[in-house]
């Protein structure tokens, strides 16, 4: 894509830019790093805005613990936002949506304490979030007439709900030190597939353009974006900022593709940016794009220079995250104001359920394969569906909203987890609709589609296109024993999961489903009896999901030919350990355990045996069960342990049995 080959120009220059490490090796990053005071005088023709903001806050008023640590806080956000207004000359916060939902907070008051929250922060403006419209766009409409901020969004159509309608900005200029600076909204191109309660809100698209090679333009989403833009270039302003909530990846199209675009204060894909994405463009000045993470961690300050056509100065500008944790003071009025909101809720910290024996952390972006906090979820919503027959059980990774530390599991983080009004949806499906649907849960990469499971193990093919790269799916049988699930309708299983995904949520598809019942009760309330009945829960090792990464062959010469493709980890560890299995259930035998190889030009050397007695060990595996149809290859760091953590798995490969 455009944008990488851009980055990768610019890497370099990036990080001289704003990395600290530079800090000792060039003046020009004490430029960007440097208090006010200590930047060279700036030509009277430039112009520095600085930027507070922050995004997917989703309801984490209050402090909370996470590694053994206290970290943010609105009060302590607050305290920083008030200090550096005072301190900057030209000083603006900003929110990039998602402020709702993720804490009891939320739950209880549906959206109150957090406008009123941004209300007393001192926020100027922010952009609509898709989870604002969790408790539905009338209620949305209903929390933010008390705003005292501007709320933007140029790309949502509110026409069927003049309620919200009247409260939406697609933009807004600010005159600021005598220099006009416009900042456009946008949420993201998903909100459709994502939010099911929008009461007839919907995507504001402009004309399709069927030609471009990028599908952002191709269905007008980014023509909406840019005929605002154009429109303010129109009104003589030269400064222009998007705050969105779209996700890096749209991001950095539409700073790629909206050239007048200066920055984008993003949010929504929670990526925690130490320093900013850098755009160089053919035409026009470079874009920077920074994102803060989520839920109130770092508050994300933006000194941007500008020169007299309005173009940023990257090497006058600074930027840095601000750690909120517990050496940052609260400020008071918001800290009292929080407690006493948070007062009538102290009952859910009190109340312990169980033990954690591990932490179980919620790192779902990183994971190509089950998480142990997912496949927990997923065993929960198996016995809440054990009565309605449910065999297999399913959990979309974005809707699970927290982690588990080692120790107390309280009522509160029940409610963290889980904290979607969504109940379990409980279907017949033949073997052909789950496997659909499995792989639309793989096709999208490491987004909040990608489903945990109970009752099931797969495996599948990244160098496979999307839709084809389920490479098999085994399902547990009564008698635990697991069968290949086969794509016909041949076959049929009990399903249950969130009533969101069946219904649609994330783009999944569950037409032709029989039997279909909802349970009355939230899905917090099963996991709650999960725990109750589970005194001391462990994180068990990841082994329902494994990523292939390409392909072996089975060679004559004293070695394993593996056509791996470049695996940047694997590529930076000076040693590496082997281990080989063989079966249909992954990991179901060990034929040798891991030992140190040399990986050279891809080869693998097997100095633990020769190739013949290694085809002598297939054969007889083949004799004895003629179901083992594969063999894998596993290979980790040198002190990792790959025959007994598959979580720790870090390349992988697999073929169908075959032995000469």
């Amino acid at each position: 894509m455009a944008v990488g080959k851009s980055n990768e120009r610019s890497a370099a220059r990036l990080i001289l830019l704003f990395s600290p490490l530079a800090l000792a090796l060039s003046i020009s990053t004490l430029l960007l790093t440097s208090p006010p005071q200590a930047c060279a005088d700036k030509t009277p023709t430039e112009f520095t805005l600085t930027i507070l903001h922050t995004n997917d806050l989703h309801s984490h008023a209050e402090p909370f613990r996470e590694k053994g640590k206290v970290v943010g806080g609105m009060a302590r956000i607050a305290h920083l936002i008030k200090k550096f207004k005072k301190e900057e000359k030209n000083c603006l916060a900003v929110d990039a949506g998602d402020i709702f939902q993720g804490t009891p907070l939320f739950t209880r008051y549906k959206g109150e304490v957090e406008v009123e929250l941004l209300n007393r922060m001192g926020y100027d403006l922010y952009t609509i979030g898709n989870h604002e419209f969790d408790e539905g766009a009338i209620n949305l409409a209903e929390k933010l007439k008390s705003a005292k901020f501007d709320i933007l969004s140029c790309n949502l159509d509110a026409e069927k709900l003049p309620a919200l309608k009247s409260l939406l900005k697609p933009s807004v200029i600010k005159d600021i030190d005598g220099q006009k600076v416009a900042f456009v909204g946008a949420i993201t191109p998903d909100i459709e597939n994502l939010s099911m309660r929008r009461d007839g809100v919907v995507l504001k698209l402009a004309e399709k353009n069927p030609d471009s090679p990028n599908y952002l333009e191709r269905n007008g989403y980014i023509g909406t974006i840019r005929a605002e833009v154009e429109k303010l270039k129109k009104q003589g302003v030269n400064k222009i900022i998007l705050v969105t909530h779209c996700g890096l990846d749209v991001d950095k199209i539409l700073g790629q593709t909206i050239v007048d675009v200066d920055a984008i204060i993003g949010g929504h894909s929670h990526t925690r940016m130490p320093a900013p994405f850098l755009i160089e463009r053919k035409q026009g000045a470079p874009c920077l794009i920074v994102q803060t993470g989520s839920y109130g961690r770092t508050l994300g300050k933006l000194a941007l220079t500008f020169n007299s056509k309005g173009e940023i100065v990257p090497g006058r500008s600074r930027y840095r995250l601000v750690e909120v944790n517990d050496k940052v003071g609260e400020e008071e009025s918001v800290k009292t104001y929080i407690d006493k909101m948070a007062e009538p809720l102290k009952v859910l910290k009190e109340t312990v359920l169980a033990e954690a024996q591990g932490d179980f952390d919620n790192n779902w972006r990183f994971y190509r394969h089950d998480s142990a906090l997912g496949d927990l979820i997923a065993d929960a919503f198996l016995d809440a569906g054990k009565e309605e027959g449910v065999e297999i059980a399913m959990e979309n990774r974005g809707g699970i909203r927290s982690r588990i530390d080692r120790g107390p599991i309280t009522l509160e983080k029940i409610e963290e987890l889980l904290p979607f009004d969504n109940h379990l949806a409980c279907a017949n499906v033949s073997g052909a609709l789950l496997m659909k649907n499995l792989e639309h849960s793989v096709a999208g990469g490491l987004g909040g589609r990608f489903l945990d499971v109970s009752g099931l193990k797969l495996a599948y093919d990244l160098d496979r296109p999307a839709g084809h790269r389920l490479v098999f799916v085994l399902a547990r049988g009564k008698d635990g024993r697991y069968e290949r699930v086969k794509d016909d309708s041949s076959q049929s299983f009990r399903i249950g999961m969130t009533d969101y995904s069946f219904n649609g949520g994330e783009g999944y598809d569950f037409s032709g489903a029989q039997e279909i019942t909802y349970s009355k009760e939230k899905l917090n309330e099963p996991l709650r009896r999960f725990f109750l009945a589970n005194k001391a829960v462990a994180p068990q090792k990841a082994e329902r999901i494994v990523p292939l990464y390409g392909k072996l062959n089975l060679a004559l010469e004293n070695r394993l030919e593996a056509a791996f493709k470049e695996h940047p980890y694997i590529e930076k560890l000076p040693n590496k350990k082997l281990a080989l299995f063989s079966g249909t259930d992954l990991g179901i035998e060990t034929i040798e355990k891991g030992i140190t190889v040399p990986l050279q030009n891809a080869k693998l050397e097997l100095p633990f045996m020769s190739p013949e007695q290694l085809i002598e060990k297939f054969k007889k595996f083949k004799r004895n069960d003629q179901e083992r149809k594969y063999f894998c290859l596993v290979l980790s760091g040198q002190n990792e342990s790959p025959e007994n953590s598959w979580a720790r798995i870090k390349y992988y490969a697999g073929v169908p049995f075959s032995a000469k």
